[in-house]
């Protein structure tokens, strides 16, 4: 019998207790023919994500976290991806959310398919109470999408970070995500990832990208 894949969800946090705990149930709930770690790298937040992480690690042991000082939110990515040890990774940010079913159908479409490298889906957009807001853009983005062009994603970021899977050897050929970059390390990514291996659309919902007035 196959060993089952297992997917690494990495999530960057800095002072986010208030959306994290409903962050860490999105992955942690998820359920499927995969394993699963969940790796939350804190950049030293004092608002008491520190004493949710120890609770939620003691209830569950697929969560590994630390808490320090970093460089930024790409450098907590790739301390994530150095640490996970899944031949899958997501990236899910603290405020954020993975539909239910998202790492069945990521995990599913990967066994399907070895010469996918990475895929991605559709996310919607949601208030910090959970609402969904902005389905103008959501409907934008799932149109464009909807067939990979490397030469379309050079003129346009159309994939929205939080429905994204790779494998973790395709990430380590397109190389660590640039810590010189604040905003758009994402994009960067893809565009490495993309020029080597053509993205694949996955038709399905996979996660809810938070939209509030400080978020990043």
């Amino acid at each position: 019998m196959p060993l089952m894949l297992k997917i690494s969800v990495i999530t960057p946090s800095f002072n986010q207790a208030g959306f994290l705990d409903r962050t860490i149930d999105s992955v942690l709930t998820q359920k499927g023919s995969f394993a699963l770690e969940h790796i939350v790298i804190d950049g030293g937040s004092t608002d008491g994500t520190v004493e949710l992480l120890q609770r939620r690690a003691a209830a569950d042991g697929r969560l590994r976290w630390v808490s320090e000082p970093d460089k930024g939110q790409a450098d907590a990515l790739n301390k994530g991806v150095a640490m996970a040890d899944g031949e899958v990774i997501g990236w899910l940010n603290s405020d954020d959310l993975y539909k239910g079913g998202a790492l069945a159908r990521a995990a599913a479409t990967f066994d399907a398919d070895p010469d996918c490298r990475w895929l991605y889906g559709k996310v919607d957009i949601i208030d910090a109470a959970d609402r969904e807001i902005r389905r103008w853009i959501t409907r934008y983005k799932n149109w464009r999408m909807r067939r990979f062009s490397y030469a379309k994603l050079l003129t346009e970021n159309w994939i929205s970070q939080m429905g994204v899977f790779w494998q973790a050897d395709a990430g380590r050929e397109a190389g660590p995500f640039c810590e010189d970059l604040h905003w758009c390390m994402d994009y960067d990514f893809w565009l490495r990832l993309g020029s080597r291996h053509p993205g694949r659309f996955v038709d399905q919902e996979l996660a809810s990208f938070r939209w509030y007035p400080t978020s990043k």
